[in-house]
């Protein structure tokens, strides 16, 4: 289940992201752009959890070239449908095409509930700098959370 997003004390400014329930999944809210749902889950043979998320409007490579701040993204463009990769080495995998709105993420299984919730505070916090900070921390949580378990 997503991690839920809670809007840092005394900020209760119109706009900051909202939850509610759909089929027991979170939406999350943004501007523009929300989690609609989860399509599908699978348990990958090397152990990783991979899902599938439905997103409100198709991908654009403004979006992806948000993640940049947070991770590895690459982006491919010499093929017929261009895609991007954004990587959290040891916690999480995303990858999407262009003008389409699934994206598929494969979860190290260790991480799954905090690479969830960093996942709905990205998306959340796309085109709405006031969730930057708590992006920013919920990402140093996670990273520190990765190398931590490598030592």
């Amino acid at each position: 289940m997503l991690g839920r997003y809670v809007a840092p004390a005394g900020n209760t400014r119109p706009g900051y992201a909202h939850i509610m329930e759909y089929n027991k999944i979170p939406c999350i809210t943004a501007v523009g752009v929300k989690i609609e749902k989860e399509i599908r889950l699978k348990n990958c043979t090397d152990g990783r959890i991979k899902k599938e998320y439905l997103l409100s409007k198709p991908l654009t490579r403004e979006f992806a070239a948000f993640f940049q701040d947070y991770g590895e993204t690459r982006v491919i463009n010499g093929l017929k449908k261009p895609f991007f990769t954004f990587l959290i080495p040891g916690c999480l995998n995303i990858k999407g095409f262009f003008t389409e709105p699934e994206i598929e993420v494969w979860y190290v299984p260790e991480f799954l509930c905090s690479g969830e919730e960093f996942l709905a505070l990205l998306v959340a916090a796309y085109g709405m700098p006031s969730a930057g900070p708590h992006l920013a921390s919920v990402h140093r949580q996670l990273l520190a959370q990765v190398s931590g378990d490598r030592q």
